[in-house]
């Protein structure tokens, strides 16, 4: 079982880069998170077989919109 932490910590390390530079996700099955950057030698996703129904992307935090108002009716 993950800790709050850690979904925080992979939330801030997505974030941390413009969107699409990182990614992290989050195994269901074994609740590993696993990790890959773009911008360097970071890859724990890498080639390997991953099952994607399996697995939640943790999201930018641009991909949240939080803090905009949302368009009128």
């Amino acid at each position: 079982m993950n800790k709050i932490g850690e979904i925080q910590d992979a939330f801030l390390f997505v974030s941390a880069a413009p969107p699409g530079k990182h990614t992290a996700i989050l195994c269901r099955d074994t609740g590993e998170i696993r990790y890959h950057s773009e911008e360097g030698d970071l890859d724990e996703i890498g080639e390997e077989e991953i099952d994607w129904d399996a697995c939640i992307e943790i999201p930018h935090r641009n991909d949240l919109d939080l803090g905009r108002e949302s368009a009128p009716p």
